[in-house]
Parts: C-alpha cells; sequence; structure tokens
C-alpha cells in the first residue's frame, strides 16, 4: 500500500510494428520523466527497422543513452507528470491512470518555495498531499493562496504532532527548534496565526514561554513581517508576552516597524503612545522624529458644560423649622436643622485640555542626542519650534555626526601590528 505522498504513472506506448509496453513508475521526478522520453525516443527511432528490434534491445538503448543525459536533468521536488492515454487501452487502465494521473504543484516557483521551507519538509501530511496535488493555475496571486494554504496546514500539523499534551519529549523538542528556525514571511505569518489560538484553541504565545521565546527570536530575524509583530507584541499585549517582545527586539527595527511605531504614536490611546515612544527613543533612528515631535502634546480639546467646580467657604447650621410632638397630657417641638453655605464657588463650565505627554517629550530628546551626538535642544512642548529646527538644522548636524561615526568605526578597523623591539 502506497503512502499519499507517492504516485504511480502508467506509460504505455503502441505503433506500428511495435509490442505495446507498460511501465510503472514510483516518486515521478525529472529524471524519471526524462527516462521515459528516452524510452519515447528509441520506440520512433526503430519504428520503421528492419527486422524489427525486440523490446529488450530498444530498452537497452534507452538505458544507454539515458547515462549520457542524465546529468541534464533538473531534480524538482515537484513537477506536472500526466500519462498519455491511446485508444487501445484498456478501461481498467484508463481508471487507474485517472486515480494516479497527477502531481502537481502549479510553478516552479511554489515548488522552489516547497522545497525551502523546512517546515512543509518536516510536519507534511495528507491535507499537504491534496493541496499540492489539486490543480493551480498560473496567476501569482492563486499560487500564493495556496502556498499560504500549504504553510498553515504545517503550522497546525506542528501544533498537533509537538504541542499538544500528548505529544512526547522529543516530539515537543522537534517543534520548538521548528518554530525558532522560520524564516519566511509566509511561514511567520502562518505560525503568528496558529500559535496565538485559532478557532478556540489555546493562545500558546501567551501561556508556554518556550514557544514564546522561540517565536520571538525568529521574528527578530525578519525585518518586513518579523520585526512589525515584534512591536505589536510589545505595545498591546501586556507581561509576559510585552517582556519577551522587548528583550528580543534588535537594536535597530526595520523601516516597517518604524512605521508601525508611527501609527501607535499618532492613535489616541495613552498607553500605546507612551509605550511606543519607549521603544523609539531605545531602537528608532531619526525617521521618527517628526512623529515623536507632534505626539508630544494633543491638539486642543473644547468641552461644554459642567466639567467640574471647586468651593471655598464654610456652612452654618440652624434651626430651620420645628415639628410639633403631642402626646398624653405633653407637648414638644422637633427641630429641623438647615445648612447656610458662606463663601465662594468655582464653576468650569467650558473648558479647552491639552495632554502633555513628558514620557514621549523624553523620547524625543535621546533619538534626537542619538541621531546628533549633541544635547538636545531645549524647546520643550513647543512644536513649532521644534519642526523649524529639524528642518533647518538637524539634516548638518545628523550628516556631521555620520561622518564622526565613519571616521571613528574606520580607526577602530585599521590595526597596526606593535612596533618590534631589538635586543
Amino acid at each position: 500500500m502506497r503512502r499519499p505522498s507517492e504516485v504511480v504513472v502508467s506509460a504505455n506506448f503502441r505503433c506500428r510494428n511495435v509490442p505495446s509496453m507498460h511501465i510503472e513508475f514510483d516518486r515521478i521526478d525529472a529524471k524519471t520523466r526524462a527516462f521515459v522520453a528516452y524510452i519515447r525516443l528509441m520506440v520512433l527511432r526503430f519504428r520503421c527497422s528492419s527486422p524489427m528490434p525486440t523490446m529488450p534491445t530498444m530498452l537497452a538503448v534507452a538505458s544507454l543513452s539515458w547515462s549520457a543525459a542524465e546529468h541534464r536533468a533538473s531534480a524538482e521536488p515537484f513537477g506536472n507528470v500526466t500519462a498519455q492515454e491511446t485508444s487501445t487501452e484498456s478501461a481498467d487502465s484508463r481508471t487507474a491512470k485517472v486515480r494516479t494521473q497527477t502531481l502537481r504543484a502549479g510553478s516552479n516557483e511554489l515548488a522552489a518555495a516547497l522545497a525551502a521551507s523546512e517546515l512543509v519538509r518536516s510536519y507534511r501530511n495528507e491535507k499537504i498531499d491534496a493541496l499540492i496535488a489539486k490543480p493551480l493555475g498560473a496567476s501569482p496571486e492563486r499560487q500564493a493562496e495556496r502556498l499560504r494554504e500549504i504553510t498553515l496546514a504545517a503550522a497546525r500539523e506542528l501544533v498537533s504532532r509537538g504541542l499538544s499534551d500528548t505529544a512526547t519529549a522529543q516530539d515537543r523538542t522537534a517543534a520548538i527548534d521548528a518554530i525558532q528556525r522560520l524564516h519566511s514571511q509566509t511561514e511567520l505569518t502562518a505560525a503568528l496565526k496558529v500559535l496565538q489560538g485559532e478557532a478556540g484553541r489555546a493562545n500558546l504565545v501567551a501561556s508556554d514561554s518556550e514557544v514564546r521565546g522561540a517565536l520571538m527570536k525568529a521574528l527578530a530575524n525578519d525585518a518586513k513581517t518579523g520585526h512589525v509583530a515584534l512591536v505589536q507584541f510589545a505595545v498591546e499585549e501586556s507581561d509576559p508576552v510585552r517582556a519577551s517582545a522587548l528583550a528580543a527586539m534588535p537594536d535597530r527595527l526595520s523601516e516597517n516597524a518604524e512605521a508601525s511605531l508611527a501609527a501607535y504614536l499618532a492613535g489616541d490611546r495613552e498607553l500605546f503612545v507612551n509605550r511606543a515612544a519607549s521603544i523609539a527613543s531605545a531602537h528608532a533612528g531619526a525617521a521618527l522624529i517628526p512623529p515623536l515631535i507632534a505626539a508630544q502634546s494633543t491638539p486642543p480639546r473644547q468641552k461644554r458644560g459642567d466639567e467640574a467646580w471647586i468651593a471655598i467657604g464654610k456652612s452654618i447650621s440652624y434651626v430651620a423649622d420645628v415639628v410639633p410632638v403631642v402626646g398624653d397630657a405633653s407637648g414638644a417641638f422637633q427641630p429641623v436643622p438647615g445648612t447656610v453655605f458662606e463663601g465662594s464657588v468655582l464653576r468650569i463650565m467650558e473648558s479647552v485640555v491639552t495632554i502633555y505627554r513628558t514620557e514621549v517629550y523624553f523620547s524625543l530628546r535621546r533619538v534626537v542626542e542619538r541621531a546628533t551626538g549633541q544635547p538636545a535642544p531645549p524647546f520643550g512642548w513647543d512644536a513649532f519650534a521644534w519642526n523649524q529646527w529639524y528642518e533647518n538644522e538637524f539634516p548638518a548636524l545628523a550628516a556631521k555626526h555620520a561622518e564622526r561615526e565613519a571616521r571613528g568605526s574606520m580607526t577602530e578597523s585599521a590595526v597596526t601590528a606593535p612596533p618590534s623591539i631589538e635586543r
């Protein structure tokens, strides 16, 4: 019984003066296809020969020709192989051929991506085999979607086989190593979707420290997708996920990650703004100076109606009224106290509120000092003064600082041998 990944192709050849021939091949690849092509070539060459050679003779010639051209066959892991059906084939042969006819991956690009994916190779299952064998057009969008489906299936198989409660220690270790070695954007996107919990599954990033650590290391090695995910974890998540993301974050974030930080700085959630500013102070470059300048304070917000009130004074109690109380041969009065307020009340009925973010301000100063090598200018929260300085003075200061660092690095790299001492 063959595994689902194995495909059998029945090649039947029938022509004039040539007996029929039936050959079966396992594990279709480029070498097998080339060998079949050479057999066909030999059949055509001997078709009109006289006397007619025997079948073993033709196969022997084909084998000799095959050895001379074997090095030209490319070892493609996936390709298109289709058996040719003739009118003289039997019904059983046609049925078997239709059942095991095609192993298809759509294109060489998709085949190369699948061959380079260690995740797919290590956790290939029947569903992945079905996706590979499923017919696919030449559209790049369809091929990219098929690659995402296959990678998602491999990521789910990794969780099922190596991270479940019934997984062995060896399978778990292999799964953790596979997560840490994820490198392509498709693999990282699939891992983020599956490991964070989908369709009611557990969030392994939040609950499993080993999975979380391996995933953070893999994200740190990818500048386009990984750094953006690290920023999202460090801004939006709570500890310990946020702490792991901050620990794995590289010294300098990519442009995509800096764009993500700029979007957080432009938001209206104070917690996210302050966290993004803290990350920018340690891992961002000069490109985030304008967003930090704009995020130092919020635009004035006008509110109408009573916002607050302040009362300064004292209250004086007095007897405002009495209530008669009548009993048997007796009478009395129950006092009702009242209060008089003496002083002043300040009512805030309409207000304009501006929020000054000190954490963003100090982050801005640290980024400026790192980019210029000099103390930040004392502009405080004056956004206009900061913007004027950034447009007029900052380019020259940053260029001089970069030149000084380049000269310093060249001096450190030029290592000279110590002079010899003559005795």
